[in-house]
């Protein structure tokens, strides 16, 4: 799952347009080259448990695990029914 080497995370990492993606895989690339994980968030002006995190995420699943979720918006109606964005979306269309 871990098979890729700082090269080839760095240049992932150019083609990836998420900034943020682009952070966690250069925070992997620089700790495979032997950088603690200190000296690491420090180069990115990230926190050291951020580090960690996307470090174990990595070692446990590869770098499709540092992909950014999707943030689905959620509605409250009257203060507790919600309803997802997905869903508003396909309901509305259906009225069209």
């Amino acid at each position: 799952m871990n098979h890729h080497s700082e090269q080839q995370l760095k240049a992932l990492s150019n083609k990836v347009k998420d900034h943020q993606m682009r952070k966690r895989l250069l925070a992997v690339a620089h700790f495979k080259v032997g950088k603690n994980r200190a000296e690491v968030a420090r180069s990115l002006n990230v926190s050291r448990r951020m580090v960690n995190e996307w470090v174990a995420k990595y070692l446990k699943g590869g770098s499709s695990v540092l992909e950014s979720k999707k943030h689905r918006l959620t509605l409250f109606v009257n203060g507790a029914a919600k309803v997802s964005a997905d869903r508003l979306h396909g309901e509305t269309e259906s009225l069209l």
